[in-house]
């Protein structure tokens, strides 16, 4: 079942010798319910540009963006903002934690933004915890952990509100190579378990978790290899191979 749909989808910033400069043509996929994507390009390819329309920061120039039953680009701000914070859930590079609070209030943020009782979330927090080893940390601020452990609170910050789609903006980016592995295998058991998630990613290391990869260039789709039955190793083979074939 499809869960995102992106059809026909434009965006162009200002004018250029009195033509429009597209950051984005034409792009066009579906995410199907529990897929794991990865987006891929060079930077000013326009894969962030992508990220933010799905997420609502920004709206295309032509073309329609559907989650679920919602047309996402004829959303109004406050429209926006309720979408946002009852659908999405986001992993940032920078992890984008509130160091006034506890580990424990920065993952309840989003169930206290949408005004729901944070009681009812008393185990979905302590399985989040258990899951990515968060038990002895959530009393803690996020300036006393490592990076690899404030970026497991951005996750269980991300999944609390159990939403339709996570997006990850460079994830692992800030974190080391081990720590990475770590957070790469946290989000592959979740997509295991049934999460739907789009990620964009440099890593070619990042990308051979997911099920597929769009590469972006020029602000179009270049080209999609699939996973199918290949192990990560299999796959990360394959997404260099292709990733050579973008940087030609």
């Amino acid at each position: 079942m499809s869960k995102l749909e992106i059809k026909s989808v434009s965006k162009t910033y200002g004018k250029v010798e009195n033509q429009s400069s597209y950051v984005l043509k034409n792009i066009n996929f579906t995410v199907e319910e529990g897929e794991y994507i990865s987006i891929m390009g060079e930077s000013g390819s326009g894969k962030t540009t992508l990220l933010n329309l799905l997420a609502t920061l920004d709206k295309p120039t032509k073309g329609s963006i559907q989650l679920g039953d919602q047309s996402v680009d004829q959303m109004n701000d406050s429209q926006s903002a309720d979408f946002r914070r009852d659908n999405l859930g986001f992993i940032f590079q920078k992890f984008n934690l509130l160091n006034i609070f506890t580990c424990r209030d920065n993952i309840l943020l989003p169930i206290v933004l949408a005004k729901k009782n944070v009681e009812d979330y008393t185990a979905k927090l302590n399985d989040l915890s258990r899951k990515l080893g968060l038990e002895d940390l959530l009393e803690k601020y996020p300036y006393q952990l490592s990076g690899g452990q404030q970026q497991r609170v951005a996750a269980a910050r991300a999944l609390i509100n159990s939403p339709e789609l996570i997006l990850a903006d460079e994830p692992t980016g800030a974190l080391d190579s081990s720590t990475s592995e770590k957070l790469l295998d946290i989000l592959q058991d979740f997509n295991n378990s049934g999460q739907t998630i789009l990620m964009v990613t440099h890593s070619a290391i990042a990308a051979s978790h997911s099920n597929r990869v769009l590469f972006i260039k020029d602000g179009t789709i270049f080209n999609q290899i699939y996973r199918g039955d290949m192990s990560n190793e299999e796959f990360y083979t394959k997404i260099v191979e292709a990733s050579t074939l973008l940087n030609e």
